[in-house]
């Protein structure tokens, strides 16, 4: 995943939203407030001090062995301002993961 953005801000933060089944195995670079391994449902990230632009992070998800064909993968990246927060979604809408044998 890679975060680019102009300006400051106090926080950012990044949420997907995993499959049944699915869970967090691990990540690098992956900010302040992670995911614990074996985590499942929704995923959060947050990093409280926020890197220059552009963040750039990996996380590797472990999938049931009986999964196969694409699955919607609904992300969110939030920008906290003092102006007050701001949310995009991830492009594509949602994200969109084929299982690879």
């Amino acid at each position: 995943i890679t975060i680019t953005y102009t300006g400051s801000a106090q926080n950012i933060g990044w949420r997907v939203i995993l499959p049944a089944g699915w869970s967090y195995a691990s990540g690098s670079n992956d900010g302040t407030i992670k995911p614990a391994v074996g985590a499942t449902k929704r995923l959060e990230w947050s990093w409280t001090s926020v890197p220059a632009s552009p963040i750039t992070f990996t996380y590797t998800l472990s999938v049931p062995a009986n999964a196969t064909g694409d699955y919607r993968l609904p992300a969110v990246l939030t920008v906290r301002r003092i102006s007050g927060p701001a949310h995009v979604y991830a492009e594509p809408s949602p994200l969109v993961v084929r299982r690879v044998p």
